[in-house]
């Protein structure tokens, strides 16, 4: 009886562990991360503040261990910090990776026009 109980914990555990591996090494193609924000900011768009607004131009997924994603911006001088949560919480929900730690990172980018 302890046997079988601890064959079945070892088990659980076991299907954890491959479940964490395979979050870890998961690879969002940029075409479908940019299709998923586009329709998240759609929903939601980003607040702007003191009449800024901000624009996110694109977004990607440059490393896959440690899994990083990175968001290129009109703005990123007091880019939302609650905005940042709403989109890494969306990114955890859509592409299931609910079991590891991962960032997203706000980069500015120019896009030649002086006014955005």
């Amino acid at each position: 009886m302890l046997c079988s109980k601890l064959k079945n914990r070892i088990d659980k555990l076991l299907d954890a562990v491959f479940k964490v591996k395979k979050q870890l090494f998961t690879r969002v193609s940029t075409s479908d991360l940019n299709k998923a924000v586009r329709e998240w900011v759609d929903d939601y768009p980003v607040p702007a503040a003191k009449g800024i607004r901000y624009k996110i131009r694109y977004a990607t997924q440059p490393e896959v261990f440690p899994t990083r994603f990175i968001l290129f911006v009109n703005r990123s001088d007091r880019f939302p910090d609650a905005y940042i949560s709403y989109i890494k919480n969306k990114i955890r929900k859509r592409f299931r990776l609910t079991s590891i730690p991962f960032d997203v990172e706000i980069r500015e980018t120019k896009s030649g026009r002086e006014d955005e």
